[in-house]
């Protein structure tokens, strides 16, 4: 038996969107034990329950759209054909960085293909800035950073007062709830549905985008990371012991 040291390219956006399953499969999970509890008692629900259901919404939202950033950046390491330099001027002076790892998540979206296909493409072409999808996960965006970067928020809630003195707060105003998602400004309101929300726009944008792309996106570049030996690369696909796991809810779903 003998050593030879090599080298392992990892991929980010695999590990998110992995994440991003596993949080969302955990969210729900936790909720669908909340409704249940509804169902048949008329005590509060088991708070452990609740706090393990927000948390993984909020992972899975997260997850969800740093895996789209880290697809992008992904794709443009591998496939780019062009630099932002050599785009018509129109098209990027408006953008405050010159290199395309600074740009901001939305711009990235766009011209992704312009920078990757191998005819220019209009970035207008990819993603107009009134298309639902691009709409809905530009405000995923915000969300995401608000909650990455602890953004500090507040709502307008009413008090339930009741006798039992355990007091309800009503925070379902529609100014507290981000208008395109609906999706909770209070933190601590973000739940199950909020988070498949979220999950299933970024997986409708990562479909877009592989639609769009001209390059070999397939099952090798999507599932597989690239190892480096003895000046020689080729693919292997990672698992923690055991069989080689199936293929991941978020493979599926983009493949259906």
């Amino acid at each position: 038996m003998r050593e030879e040291k090599g080298k392992i390219i990892s991929k980010p956006f695999q590990a998110l969107f992995d994440d991003a399953d596993y949080h969302l499969a955990q969210s729900e999970k936790h909720h669908l034990l909340l409704q249940e509890h509804e169902k048949s008692s008329t005590k509060l629900p088991d708070q452990s329950v609740l706090k393990k259901c927000n948390a993984s919404a909020r992972a899975c939202i997260i997850a969800s759209v740093a895996g789209i950033e880290a697809f992008a950046n992904s794709v443009w390491n591998d496939f780019k054909t062009r630099e932002p330099s050599s785009l018509k001027q129109n098209w990027v002076k408006k953008l405050k960085k010159k290199t395309f790892e600074f740009w901001q998540l939305k711009d990235k979206l766009r011209f992704l293909p312009t920078l990757c296909n191998q005819l220019v493409v209009d970035p207008k072409s990819v993603f107009s800035k009134d298309e639902r999808i691009y709409t809905r996960f530009c405000e995923l965006i915000k969300i995401r950073n608000l909650l990455a970067h602890g953004k500090l928020t507040s709502v307008g809630i009413t008090v339930i007062v009741q006798q039992n003195h355990i007091h309800k707060f009503d925070d379902s105003a529609s100014e507290n709830h981000w208008p395109i998602t609906g999706i909770p400004k209070d933190i601590y309101s973000i739940s199950y549905p909020h988070a498949k929300i979220a999950y299933e726009t970024s997986i409708d944008v990562l479909k877009h985008l592989i639609e769009v792309l001209e390059c070999p996106l397939n099952e090798r570049f999507l599932l597989d990371q690239e190892a480096r030996l003895s000046g020689k690369s080729f693919s292997v696909r990672r698992h923690e012991g055991g069989p080689i796991p199936t293929n991941p809810q978020w493979y599926k779903l983009i493949t259906e």
